[in-house]
């Protein structure tokens, strides 16, 4: 690696690590330019070289939180007897996770930079290649993509070949699974019904099981 990408990498841990802190201690909404270059020990104007602007800056410190569900995945799905069960799993464990933390889920998957979430991803295990739990994984199925809807049709990954869907349904399917799960997590960002995390959970994969049936085939 030549100097200039390793003073690049090291800036940017900079920005990231101080934006982190702040959003692990007073929240998201607490993130400010000034905060996170003091902590830093970086100009605002040095952020700017390196990010496209706040908010980009907060998506790649967001990331972070999806280390406990690249590192739980393989847990969730290690028992699963075929491609199925490994997508219900695939869903139950980033459900999971993302209810546990939904403003940071919402901003990493519906924000105004989530278009380009697979490059800042890309960018951000090359800066901290020791927090990809199991490239095997491929960042499995919620990881890879443009968009949230490129990246859940990876948790179809031999569903077709084994019979349990129609290729033609996979798509129409996928988008009815994100609907819903949008739905519950935007119902616990604005605690309109109030439930918890745990509730949120069974609420989600009770209907995704019940839209899944609708499009199974009948020999499985």
């Amino acid at each position: 690696m030549d100097r200039k990408t390793l003073i690049k990498r090291k800036i940017m841990n900079k920005f990231i690590d101080a934006t982190f802190m702040i959003i692990d201690t007073e929240g998201v909404g607490n993130v400010t330019i000034r905060k996170v270059s003091s902590i830093a020990g970086y100009s605002s104007s040095t952020l700017y070289n390196y990010f496209e602007d706040l908010d980009h800056l907060v998506l790649f410190a967001c990331i972070r939180y999806l280390r406990d569900y690249t590192q739980g995945l393989k847990n969730y799905i290690k028992n699963a007897k075929n491609s199925f069960e490994r997508y219900i799993l695939i869903w139950k464990c980033f459900c999971a996770y993302s209810f546990e933390r939904p403003e940071i889920y919402n901003l990493i998957f519906f924000s105004g930079h989530s278009n380009s979430l697979n490059n800042t991803i890309s960018e951000y295990y090359r800066i901290f290649p020791e927090e990809l739990a199991d490239s095997s994984l491929r960042l499995n199925s919620m990881l890879i993509g443009n968009d949230i809807y490129s990246r859940t049709l990876y948790s179809f990954e031999g569903c077709v070949e084994e019979g349990y869907f129609n290729e033609e349904d996979i798509v129409e399917l996928n988008e009815i699974t994100i609907l819903i799960y949008q739905s519950v997590l935007s119902n616990l960002l604005k605690k309109n019904p109030p439930y918890s995390s745990e509730e949120a959970l069974k609420k989600v994969m009770k209907y995704i099981r019940r839209v899944v049936k609708a499009y199974q085939l009948p020999n499985n």
